[in-house]
């Protein structure tokens, strides 16, 4: 008897239910469909935000990459620009990257006379700021493991350029660092190779006196050239392991 009893009164309240349903609907169906159709105003707005922003994003990545062709204008505006305006942070930590690696081949091009593309700036100042690119991707982006090692090599690159080996060592270290996030990368293998001569590049040409001048250094000489010992370089750093860094470092 419980049983029915509790049907009983299910089947009650059910149709008590049903029954106020349309006095709910002609007092309130107005508001319900009003939130109906805000619940979908708001989805198709977010819909459209996420869209423009993805997008956007696009936009800025190829504008990123544009700034490496070789005849655009000031790169490092158009790269400054972009990391002010985005929160993306593997876009931000690259376009450091690539403002780091256009200083650096300012270094290397000589700092020429005549600017590269449309940038004039002494050497020091050059300098400086591809510290500045490079350092700031090591101490903020840490987390983007790619622009990360492309800041620490065009890092190790640089202090190269300006015969700061230590400084060098160090970026070469942490990225060959088993334990680290770069370890077992091909990065390591090139920080490893440059390790490996960094020794051999840091030493001085040594001077010594050729065979002809020794000869000839037993008969008395006169004149100021007497004065003068005939000295040719006794060693040469090899081409193949010299330290060349290219442009797209």
């Amino acid at each position: 008897m419980k049983s029915e009893e509790r049907e009983e009164l299910q089947q009650n309240d059910l149709a008590a239910w049903m029954y106020h349903v349309p006095f709910f609907l002609k007092n309130y169906g107005s508001y319900l469909l009003l939130g109906v159709a805000l619940l979908v105003l708001a989805w198709r707005v977010w819909d459209w935000h996420e869209t423009n922003v993805a997008r956007e994003l696009q936009q800025a990545w190829t504008s990123l990459n544009e700034t490496s062709r070789p005849t655009y204008n000031n790169p490092p505006s158009k790269l400054r620009d972009i990391i002010s305006q985005t929160d993306n942070r593997p876009l931000a930590a690259f376009a450091y990257t690539k403002l780091g690696k256009f200083y650096l081949e300012y270094l290397n091009l000589g700092t020429p006379a005549e600017g590269l593309q449309g940038v004039k700036v002494p050497a020091d100042q050059a300098a400086k700021e591809a510290r500045e690119a490079f350092s700031k991707v090591i101490a903020d982006y840490p987390d983007q493991v790619l622009a990360l090692a492309d800041a620490r090599l065009g890092l190790g690159a640089l202090y190269e350029d300006l015969h700061q080996w230590d400084d060098a060592r160090k970026q070469y270290d942490a990225i060959a660092d088993k334990q680290g996030p770069l370890g077992e990368s091909a990065f390591a293998d090139v920080a490893r190779r440059r390790l490996a001569n960094l020794d051999l590049w840091s030493q001085p040409a040594l001077l010594i006196r050729t065979s002809a001048s020794t000869a000839a250094s037993s008969e008395p000489a006169t004149g100021p050239a007497a004065t003068l010992p005939a000295l040719l370089p006794a060693t040469t750093v090899p081409a193949a392991t010299a330290p060349a860094h290219a442009a797209g470092r």
